[in-house]
């Protein structure tokens, strides 16, 4: 019985050296592996939006993709960034906020009646939140857009369409009058 646990001891540990040997290598590093990295794929997004109001003009589009967060929650107050935007029609703010990863602006006024395409694009990524935002030209403080709308499931020449309300920012007084208005048509 001696003999065959000697020879059981004798074959396991020619087995582990068997393993040994073939987890070892002889190389010298000389022959490195080359591991390439994917090129980077831009994906672009192209957003029609169409004044469909009667009298009330929109401040240039603004279009920001990010990654988290929402530019703004109803019942709370308005960024400084969403106060500028809804006031005035400044989106410099809105484009310089941390979350932002691509952002683009319309060309100008949108007027009633009228739709304007705008492109963006960003660099490998398709799980953006698009987020877009407008100036309602005849108040002091209203504005309309989308919100943290995800991008994950749309694919390549999908499309959809989304009606919008108005919002009011709640950073200024509602008086409605000519005075406290950018400018009336």
């Amino acid at each position: 019985m001696k003999p065959n646990l000697l020879k059981s001891i004798s074959m396991a540990a020619v087995v582990s050296s068997a393993l040994l040997i073939s987890a070892c290598s002889s190389d010298d590093d000389d022959d490195m592996m080359v591991v390439e990295m994917p090129v980077p794929v831009d994906v672009s997004y192209s957003i029609t939006v169409t004044n469909l109001t009667y009298s009330q003009p929109f401040s240039p589009i603004s279009i920001v993709l990010h990654d988290d967060g929402q530019l703004w929650q109803i019942g709370e107050s308005a960024s400084v960034a969403l106060e500028k935007l809804a006031e005035s029609g400044d989106n410099s703010e809105l484009f310089t906020q941390s979350v932002v990863t691509a952002s683009m602006a319309g060309a100008g006024i949108l007027m009633p009646g009228q739709s304007e395409t705008v492109s963006i694009t960003i660099e490998d990524n398709t799980t953006s939140l698009l987020s877009l935002a407008t100036m309602l030209v005849n108040t002091n403080d209203a504005f309309t857009g989308l919100n943290s709308i995800p991008l994950a499931d749309l694919g390549v020449g999908d499309s959809w369409s989304k009606m919008v309300g108005a919002y009011d920012a709640g950073t200024e007084a509602n008086s409605e009058s000519a005075g406290t208005m950018l400018w009336t048509c």
